[in-house]
């Protein structure tokens, strides 16, 4: 080889490995990588084919379809003997192969290997070749360009060592922030193996839905995950008392975060037939103001999103001493040791008043089925229909549920099998449909209180025959029908209430037969016919609601046995007659509400002889006679309302006696003269409301201390 040979040699290899220099320079700026430039300065794609053909030669390594180093036929990507494919990342990795092989080079040039066809230049003329020569030389004159060279590739190399290390990193970030959003968690591998026996516990046991172990935006889910693998306690799989544990967190994950949550009625209440307080009822201004109560109760729940009270919840400590959990006794403890850091079989279950809102998870139930004698989860925000396990609870004595947001039917077989079950509160929710009559199966049964619910239907003549019933509210309800005489069979009823529903006919004469009773309530629905005389039989009776009915015919004189009797609301029917002597017995009378009938006569002398008198209200009926001077003896006296009648006379001195006096109303009568003065001092003591007809236009009353002037 001439000397002129070799140096052409030369000169195209260093020219092949300083433009491959260029393409990587142009790479890491970012830019598209151009044509080669031949030696004039102008683009050929002759030379950068030339350039990338003779690398491929300089590497020893052809294949026999042409392509160099591995590289498919039309210059796919090639990864053969640690070199790169194509593009940015092949050429710096050819870059590096050749740099590290200068000595190949060396033993080509020796062994006059001559360039292949069509050079650099296409023509391999002469001229091309010098113009190659003259580039070579301008790049090795030019120090500056040779640096910035090594900087780009030491660049380019740091790049290559840090995107894998970093990328990874960010990726892993990433796939932890992905896991965090769709709640998956890594679980040790032992941590695994231990939720998954106590899955199988608890599926063996029957005490969730496997399904519902499965999906993790099930309270059971949540409860299982915590309890295998949170759970600071660990108890170990087959602790008797680990199902507790899961039981209880499952009650507590149903009734926190979004399963907490469910669409309430409209205003929060249940559908009550609507009261009129006329005359100002203190009965029905009573019962508005529990309404407008619930529904700012309904209001002010929602303001607050967790429970109340949860000390030691989902704690390590024992469950004895989580919030609202008694324990049965331990032998050789004291008796009223309830509470005690340790895992024991639960005797009452107490959230009352907690905010708790959610569903009650039937895996609660199922667990404390053979021990629990009481749960009370009144006045939370408890939703959804009662479960059907509550017929699983075979010791429990109370079941207090009410003041809730329960909805759906009442499950009257499954209530039927609660065999000990003495207490069961069901009141002020949204139950629908009809009273099963399978509830007369519990034997054991005291107390019912149904009332301020949706049910409809008749009364189940079966519960009459409930031995040991002591009270029964069935009140704020839609129920119809007639009420069953077997009611008076009652044997130890205290207090019935079946008031605003829409039962009709009469009051049964049977309940004279329930000697026990106390309390009864029957105002408020469509009653018809006279009072039955056989109450009078009842010397325990209390309180007796009729109003607000179509009760007709005269009030029994026999009444006046009633000894006992502080409560009478007979008002809004149609009674006539004449108020009886006979009551003024009833001494202990404390209110004796008669207005809007159709009562005659006078105001009977004996009236002055109820000394607990509070509150008299007969306006509205065709009273006449004058007002008794004796009821100035009724010392306890709040309000008289004697408005509205055919009154004659004065008004006595006597009444200044009535130093408690807050409201009187006369007027609407034919009352004339002056009010004492004496009377009138009544106005510096607790008289607030004081009404007659006094008005300028007739002067019928004359009376300077009146608060309201009727013309009537």
């Amino acid at each position: 080889m001439s000397s002129l040979d070799r140096q052409q040699k030369q000169a195209e290899r260093r020219i092949a490995i300083q433009r491959q220099m260029d393409l990587m320079e142009q790479a890491a700026l970012g830019r598209n990588i151009p044509d080669i430039l031949d030696g004039n300065g102008e683009s050929t794609t002759d030379n950068k084919e030339s350039a990338r053909r003779f690398l491929d030669d300089s590497s020893g390594d052809s294949s026999p379809n042409g392509s160099s180093n591995g590289t498919p036929p039309g210059g796919g990507p090639s990864k053969v003997n640690g070199e790169g494919g194509g593009g940015f990342l092949g050429l710096l990795q050819k870059s590096f192969y050749h740099r590290k092989n200068d000595q190949e080079f060396d033993t080509m040039r020796q062994t006059n290997i001559a360039p292949r066809s069509g050079g650099f230049s296409g023509g391999g003329s002469s001229m091309n070749n010098m113009n190659t020569m003259n580039t070579m030389n301008s790049v090795q004159a030019d120090p500056k360009r040779r640096k910035r060279c090594l900087f780009i590739l030491a660049s380019v190399c740091l790049t290559a060592i840090l995107v894998p290390t970093v990328g990874g990193k960010w990726s892993e970030h990433r796939t932890k922030k992905h896991r965090e959003k769709e709640n998956v968690t890594i679980i040790p591998q032992d941590m695994a193996a231990r939720r998954l026996a106590i899955q199988d516990t608890i599926i063996k046991m029957g005490l969730s839905d496997p399904d519902q172990l499965l999906r993790p935006d099930t309270a059971p889910y949540q409860a299982l995950d915590w309890v295998a693998i949170h759970d600071k306690a660990q108890l170990p799989v087959h602790d008797s008392f680990l199902p507790h544990r899961f039981a209880l967190a499952t009650l507590y994950f149903s009734t926190h975060g979004d399963l907490m949550f469910a669409p309430v009625p409209d205003d929060g209440t249940a559908d009550i037939p609507e009261l009129s307080n006329g005359e100002g009822d203190v009965r029905d201004e009573a019962d508005e103001k529990d309404e407008e109560e619930a529904i700012i109760a309904a209001d002010d729940f929602s303001l607050e999103p967790d429970w109340l009270k949860e000390d030691n919840w989902l704690s390590a400590k024992g469950i004895c001493t989580w919030y609202g959990i008694s324990c049965h006794h331990r032998q050789g403890t004291p008796a009223d040791q309830v509470h005690f850091d340790d895992n024991w079989g639960i005797s009452i279950l107490n959230l009352t008043e907690n905010n708790v809102r959610g569903t009650i998870p039937p895996e609660l139930l199922l667990v404390l089925s053979d021990e629990i004698r009481a749960i009370d989860l009144s006045g939370n925000g408890i939703w959804g229909d009662l479960p059907l396990e509550l017929g699983e609870l075979d010791t429990i004595e109370g079941l207090y549920l009410d003041e809730n947001f329960i909805g759906g039917t009442m499950p009257g077989v499954e209530l039927a099998k609660m065999t000990k079950l003495q207490n069961l509160y069901l009141a002020k929710n949204i139950l629908t449909g009809p009273m099963p009559s399978q509830l007369s199966e519990l034997a054991n049964l005291k107390g019912l209180t149904l009332h301020d619910n949706q049910l409809t239907g008749t009364l189940p003549t079966e519960i009459g025959s409930m031995p040991q019933l002591e009270l029964m509210y069935l009140d704020l309800n839609l129920m119809t029908g007639t009420i069953p005489t077997e009611y008076g069979s009652f044997p130890a009823i205290h207090d019935l209430r079946l008031r605003n529903n829409y039962f009709g006919g009469t009051i049964p004469k049977e309940f004279g037969n329930a000697v026990t009773m106390e309390t009864l309530y029957l105002d408020n629905n469509e009653l018809v016919g006279t009072l039955p005389t056989e109450l009078s039989k009842l010397k325990y009776l209390d309180e007796l609601h009729v109003y607000k009915n179509g009760l007709t015919g005269t009030l029994p004189t026999e009444y006046g046995l009633l000894k006992k009797l502080h409560h009478i609301y007979m008002d809004s029917n149609g009674f006539i007659g004449t108020i009886p002597k006979e009551w003024g017995n009833i001494k202990d009378l404390q209110q004796l509400y008669l207005y809007k009938n159709k009562l005659t006569g006078f105001l009977p002398t004996e009236l002055g002889l109820m000394k607990d008198l509070y509150n008299f209200r007969i306006q509205s009926n065709r009273i006449s006679g004058s007002i008794p001077t004796e009821i100035g003896n009724n010392f306890k006296l709040q309000s008289l309302y004697l408005h509205e009648n055919s009154l004659t006379g004065t008004v006595p001195t006597e009444l200044s006696e009535l130093s408690r006096l807050v409201k009187f109303n006369i007027h609407g009568n034919d009352i004339t003269g002056s009010v004492p003065e004496e009377v009138c001092d009544l106005r510096k003591k607790k008289l607030e409301l004081f009404v007659s007809d006094c008005d300028e236009r007739v002067r019928q009353v004359q009376c300077e201390c009146c608060t309201s002037c009727h013309a009537d």
